[in-house]
């Protein structure tokens, strides 16, 4: 409807909507386009993209209250946390392009800053439509490796200070505590996903 497109998923029995803004580029198209979970700081579509701007808080709310679009339909029981749910967000978002004649389903990137950066960067490792993964500043958990980090300033971002949001993973992440070099992964296993 005019610049807003409805993404509605029904699954399990349940059934939940939520909204992307599209902002197309002059021409007929159809156009490579950029999921955002925020904005990029420059326009995408003076370049020819279409800019594709869904808020992440209606898909799950950024706190432990499992409210939004992923809890309504998956349950709050679920294993996992509201990046994922994010990510999910993003997937069902590309799926719902496919009626947009507009947009290219074929080049479709995502894009995100911090915590979004860090949800961008699942996004674009568990679907392997998403063209471009463009993870912005998204440091632990993002493209940062837990058992490597940054120390020696003031915006040091290790596991143990990234689980001050345990409500962003799965719970079972915070068994990893204090032991980084015991997870059997590492961020750079996520960046060869995408």
């Amino acid at each position: 409807n005019g610049n807003t497109l409805t993404v509605t998923v029904t699954a399990n029995g349940r059934s939940a909507s939520f909204n992307a803004t599209l902002r197309l580029p002059s021409g007929n198209g159809p156009f490579p386009a950029i999921i955002m979970l925020n904005p990029l700081a420059a326009s995408a579509t003076s370049r020819g993209y279409a800019e594709v701007l869904i808020d992440p808080n209606s898909i799950a709310a950024d706190s432990t209250s499992k409210t939004g679009a992923f809890w309504t339909v998956n349950g709050t029981n679920v294993d996992t946390g509201v990046l994922m749910a994010w990510a999910w967000g993003v997937h069902r978002t590309l799926d719902a392009l496919r009626a947009v004649p507009q947009i290219d389903v074929t080049k479709v990137g995502v894009s995100g800053y911090s915590r979004y950066g860090k949800a961008a960067a699942v996004a674009g490792a568990f679907d392997d439509r998403i063209a471009l993964t463009v993870p912005g500043s998204a440091g632990t958990a993002g493209m940062g490796n837990y058992r490597f980090f940054f120390t020696g300033g003031a915006n040091d971002e290790t596991l143990n200070d990234i689980l001050g949001a345990a409500y962003w993973f799965t719970p079972r992440f915070a068994t990893f505590r204090n032991q980084a070099n015991r997870l059997p992964i590492d961020q750079n296993s996520l960046g060869a996903l995408a």
